[in-house]
Formats: structure tokens, sequence, C-alpha cells
């Protein structure tokens, strides 16, 4: 028991593992990362253009079904069934 508290006491400090600094130091994981930062750019360009677009449509969709209420609305106003 006693050899074990010595051990322990005399033991180097903990470790830091720091996933940033390892990758970096990494040649695969740079390799890797070169590759794909380009092709993530040009998706995420395309997916910023995709998104606008489909924001517009959105509030086309939304206002053609707020006009196509307020005509319906209208028409029932004007022509009441009795």
């Amino acid at each position: 028991m006693i050899s074990l508290l010595i051990s322990v006491a005399l033991a180097a400090p903990p470790a830091h593992y720091d996933p940033d600094r390892v990758a970096s130091g990494s040649t695969v994981f740079r390799g890797f990362s070169e590759q794909a930062a380009p092709k993530f750019d040009a998706l995420q360009s395309e997916l910023s253009r995709t998104s606008a677009a489909t924001a517009a449509l959105a509030r086309v969709g939304h206002n053609s079904r707020a006009v196509m209420d307020a005509k319906l609305a209208m028409a029932a106003w004007q022509n009441p069934k009795r």
C-alpha cells in the first residue's frame, strides 16, 4: 500500500490533451483540411443562395395566400348568400 502511495506521489502531472493542437500537427488532418475547405466554402455559398431563394419563395407564397384570402373575403362580402 505504501509503495502505491509513493508511486502516485512521484508520478508526473496529468497530461493535457488539446485536440486542436494535435490536429494542427497532423499532416493527414492538414492535407484533408486543405482539400475540404474549398469544397465546404462552395457548398456554404450554394446553401446561402438557396436559403435566400427559399425565403423569397416563402414570402411570395405567403403574400399570394394573403391576397387570395382577401379576394375571397371581398367576394363573399359583395355577394352574400341569402
